[in-house]
């Protein structure tokens, strides 16, 4: 504390600011000449410090209306939001925050992540390779996408699509989707579209093949009805041979009894007579043989 005397209660005055002089009890032989700011310097200090108070004030107002702003657009979001907080180097991270999506996705509390190291949280973490990707990012601030994977673990599996950026506080933030459904749909859809063209498969060869047995039997009845044409044909052909060859039977068998014994055209008729003969039972046969059908 300084201890101030007015010598002789002079004022002096040096650029119109009046000068007071020290006494300084732990040094007794010195005087300290000291000059006094004037009622409108320190009207001035006042304005000006009200003024860095009205700022100060102005910017934690601006701050507290963005830190709501962003707590309600994190937590409104459907996407899922991590951020973490690098630790021993860039070695591990912990959970700083974690949004009620995030709560839903991966089937854990908020309580239960904060401050605790994403390998403890997420076992298969480095497995799932996101891992590398966090700390990459913490050390060159550049964003990156980790393409949709599906993380595994003995608690929880699922797609995840993610978006990796730096903070400027330092902080990483990690915005992902479960994209489990989507995947599930389309597996669904793919195995669907095996099945009907599997189907559309079986189906072809099945046509292919009753068109090949239509095909035969279509076959079979036009040899069939060609067949039929023909045996009433030969029926038609029989029934009209068969009077005439019965005639020349008839007429053979009386030349022949008009012929003696030693004559040799009687030979001759014997032949024509038998070979007669062999029409008639061919054509009698032909006519059984329609009859019945």
């Amino acid at each position: 504390m300084f201890c101030y005397m007015m010598i002789k209660n002079t004022r002096l005055h040096i650029d119109s600011h009046p000068i007071r002089y020290a006494w300084r009890p732990e040094k007794p032989d010195r005087v300290i000449m000291e000059t006094k700011p004037t009622y409108e310097e320190l009207e001035q200090k006042v304005r000006d410090l009200e003024k860095r108070v009205l700022d100060c004030e102005v910017l934690d107002r601006n701050l507290a209306e963005s830190e709501a702003r962003y707590k309600g657009i994190v937590e409104r979001t459907v996407n899922g939001v991590a951020v973490y907080r690098a630790v021993m180097n860039g070695d591990d991270f912990i959970f700083i925050d974690f949004n009620s999506a995030a709560e839903k996705i991966d089937s854990i509390k908020r309580k239960d992540v904060i401050g605790k190291s994403v390998l403890e949280v997420f076992p298969a973490v480095k497995e799932f390779g996101i891992f590398d990707v966090i700390r990459r990012v913490w050390k060159t601030g550049v964003p990156e996408h980790f393409p949709l994977s599906i993380y595994k673990d003995e608690r929880i599996a699922g797609w995840r699509d993610n978006f990796i950026y730096k903070l400027p506080s330092g902080e990483v933030v990690a915005v992902y989707s479960d994209e489990t459904e989507r995947k599930k749909s389309e597996s669904a859809l793919q195995e669907a579209h095996r099945k009907l063209y599997s189907f559309s498969q079986d189906l072809e060869r099945k046509v292919q093949q009753r068109t090949r047995q239509l095909e035969e039997k279509t076959k079979e009845l036009i040899e069939a009805e060609r067949l039929a044409a023909l045996g009433k044909m030969a029926n038609r052909v029989a029934h009209e041979l068969r009077n005439p060859l019965t005639v020349i039977g008839g007429f053979v068998r009386r030349l022949q009894d008009r012929i003696p014994d030693d004559d040799l055209s009687r030979e001759y008729l014997g032949v024509i007579l038998s070979e007669v003969m062999v029409l008639e039972r061919k054509v009698a046969e032909i006519i059984r043989t329609e009859d019945s059908e």
